[in-house]
């Protein structure tokens, strides 16, 4: 039976152990797994890291439960840019033998830092300051950690505020730290679409797609280039690509859906030019100009239609165009405030509160007469919103355009404007009077 040996050595980065730690079943395929692991010391030594590689496959071949041989295939792995198999054997090193812990744990902060995983990178180092408080690289990839953290949020404020040359500022940084995080680079690549950089933003998809051709991320960056850059037909096999790996990918078939309605809409055209009585050719556009919101090029095609043939159908369909028509034309009650249709109530009352604040005549007694004016009439239409959208049956009738009677829309109930916000602010302080008084728990009857 060979001897148990526990020297090992470290090469460059990471570590990687001369001879197996595991009692080998027999002492022929000991000595050969011994050789192959030597060998592929000898390689990586020599930079020659896929020979290296090969030869700790053989090793882990003969001998599969030694963790020695895991750990330097592993490091192997790393050095070929491969963390996520380096990862697979650093987990079966740790699971065969305890004892490669220290090491393991290492490999592991690396792998996840390199691949932009912070989470459990921050995981992996907490275990090594609780096992080993004074590992010597502890200091060093706590480091790199909080640099590659800083990077991403700072690259996230900046995506926030649209400043997308900070953002792929930031994500060079990290990709310093996670050189290997094929998310960063997708970020990078989406901000210089943004930035009108197509051809670079396309050289990265491309570099990603070579190495995962389903990449629906990478197929997306690739087909808005080509659709910028009026490559129309290949943006859309890339968004079709997109939409069947996954049916509702959203931003692709926000790109798909408008191109393809507007292709539809000069099909339409076409048609219609050379025969005027093409009714298909009409309800198609009809409804392609509903879908974009082009609602007056929709009343006048459902009205072609209606004077045609005076069918209960078309008469439905050229209503519905011409409420929505008449919709698009009133006081959007939503944009007034700030929110979207879906915003809930407690949303619609933060927002009423923020911006009546701002709004209120009381908040600008030195401002000139015309600014004055200019507040106050804002100060009333974000009233009017409120007193609209906080009263669940009037918001059911504004949205469904059943206050539409001559566009003047409802009124607040005869209230003034200013004392519908004293009433609002006197409830707001109820409602935080009571939540202090039941905060032990106790709910109101």
């Amino acid at each position: 039976m060979a001897p148990k040996k526990e020297d090992c050595k470290c090469y460059l980065e990471t570590t990687v152990v001369t001879i197996e730690n595991h009692k080998p079943e027999t002492p022929t395929f000991s000595k050969l797994a011994e050789r192959k692991n030597e060998e592929g010391n000898f390689f990586y030594k020599d930079k020659k890291y896929r020979e290296a590689l090969s030869m700790y496959k053989s090793a882990i071949e003969l001998c599969p439960n030694s963790s020695a041989y895991h750990g330097n295939k592993a490091s192997c792995l790393m050095m070929l840019g491969q963390y996520e198999k380096a990862l697979e054997d650093v987990y079966q090193a740790l699971q065969l033998d305890k004892h490669y812990a220290k090491q393991g744990y290492l490999q592991e902060v690396r792998c996840h830092i390199a691949l932009g995983d912070v989470s459990s990178a921050s995981s992996s180092l907490q275990r090594i300051q609780e096992l080993y408080p004074d590992h010597p690289s502890l200091s060093e990839e706590k480091k790199h950690l909080s640099q590659l953290k800083f990077f991403i949020e700072e690259g996230r404020k900046a995506y926030k505020k649209k400043d997308f040359q900070k953002v792929i500022f930031c994500m060079d940084k990290a990709l310093i730290q996670a050189k290997a995080c094929t998310t960063f680079r997708l970020i990078k690549a989406e901000c210089m679409v943004f930035l009108k950089r197509y051809q670079e933003a396309k050289h990265i998809s491309n570099d990603i797609l070579r190495i995962d051709a389903s990449n629906v991320d990478a197929l997306y960056i690739k087909g808005m280039c080509l659709y910028y850059q009026d490559i129309l037909e290949k943006a859309v096999d890339n968004l079709q690509e997109v939409l069947k790996l996954i049916p509702y990918y959203k931003k692709a078939e926000e790109i798909y859906k408008m191109n393809r309605t507007n292709e539809a809409i000069e099909d339409c055209s076409k048609a219609i030019d050379l025969d005027k009585e093409y009714v298909k050719a009409y309800l198609r556009r009809a409804k392609c100009y509903m879908d974009t919101q082009r609602y007056e090029e929709a009343v006048r095609d459902y009205e072609t239609l209606y004077q045609k043939n005076r069918t209960l159908e078309y008469q439905k369909v050229l209503d519905r165009a011409r409420l929505e028509l008449l919709k698009s034309k009133r006081k959007n009650y939503y944009q007034i405030l700030g929110l979207n249709k879906h915003a809930a109530y407690d949303d619609i009352k933060k927002a009423y509160h923020k911006q009546a604040l701002l709004c209120h005549p009381d908040r600008h007694p030195d401002a000139k007469e015309d600014e004055q004016q200019e507040q106050e009439k804002k100060f009333k239409e974000i009233s009017e919103a409120y007193s609209i959208l906080s009263d669940p049956r009037k918001r059911s009738h504004y949205d469904k355009g059943l206050d539409i009677t001559g566009m003047n829309g409802f009124r607040t109930g005869g209230m003034d404007p200013n004392d519908l916000f004293e009433v609002f602010l006197r409830n707001q302080v109820f409602r935080r009077r009571n939540q202090f008084f039941f905060s032990d728990g106790f709910q109101p009857v």
